[in-house]
């Protein structure tokens, strides 16, 4: 790869989220309201500057733009270096993800009209970055040879949560293990959240000791009218009457 597609790459890393799902969690860690990502959960450095740390095996400092928000200020100032002058975008308000895509893209424009952007959450934990960022490099040269498309970097999960959004893939598994990049099929986005004539029924609960196990069944409609189900199995175990760890398998 050569030094002149280097200049045009540059890395964004989204830090002004208001981290509220895990609010309850993080005033323990951090005994103030600060959202996640200025929050140490793992190791001895917060989660935006680990993502920090990361990013810079890859990208040049002059190149790495992060969006805050303004109401964080007391938990951004002293970990992110504004020396540059082009390294912190602030925004007045969070107003949510896309939105602060929009602003730090505008911004880049500016700066490099030609730039490759890569965008990076501040709130996600990897123990090989070495490993991560040699995907992400891998993702550029494969961007930089295919101009016009969007490339997501994805990680096989070990179970399945349906209260959150995944990607489909267009290909059967078995392409899947042939193939490094795999056109997409469609999202899945907060499927129980964003599907009002959806319905979750518990089949059957059973437990033993500290061990507790339920079968359930998902149903929902779309906007097209056809239906459609995944049906799965949730695996609790329980410690001092609270959920100490839990395992999930869907099955479509």
């Amino acid at each position: 790869m050569s030094e002149q597609n280097h200049k045009h790459r540059w890395a964004i890393i989204l830090a002004g989220g208001d981290g509220a799902r895990l609010k309850p969690l993080t005033r323990k860690v951090a005994g103030d309201d600060r959202p996640k990502q200025f929050c140490t959960i793992f190791g001895e450095r917060t989660l935006l500057e680990q993502t920090q740390r990361r990013v810079a095996l890859l990208f040049n400092p002059t190149q790495t733009l992060t969006v805050v928000t303004r109401t964080h200020e007391p938990f951004y100032q002293e970990q992110v270096n504004d020396g540059s002058g082009n390294r912190l975008l602030v925004q007045p308000k969070n107003k949510g993800t896309a939105p602060a895509i929009l602003l730090s893209l505008l911004r880049v424009a500016q700066l490099s009209p030609q730039a490759v952007v890569a965008f990076f959450p501040s709130d996600h934990h990897f123990t090989d970055d070495g490993h991560f960022m040699s995907q992400v490099e891998l993702a550029f040269e494969f961007v930089e040879a295919n101009a016009g498309l969007i490339t997501l970097l994805g990680i096989k999960p070990d179970g399945s949560e349906v209260q959150y959004g995944w990607i489909e893939p267009r290909i059967s598994c078995e392409q899947q293990r042939q193939q490094r990049f795999l056109l997409v099929r469609r999202f899945w986005e907060k499927l129980i959240e964003g599907t009002p004539s959806a319905h979750f029924d518990a089949e059957e609960l059973f437990a033993v000791d500290d061990r507790v196990v339920v079968r359930w069944r998902y149903t929902w409609k779309g906007d097209d009218g056809i239906e459609g189900h995944v049906r799965g199995v949730d695996l609790f175990k329980i410690r001092d009457g609270k959920v100490a760890e839990k395992l999930a398998y869907v099955k479509g």
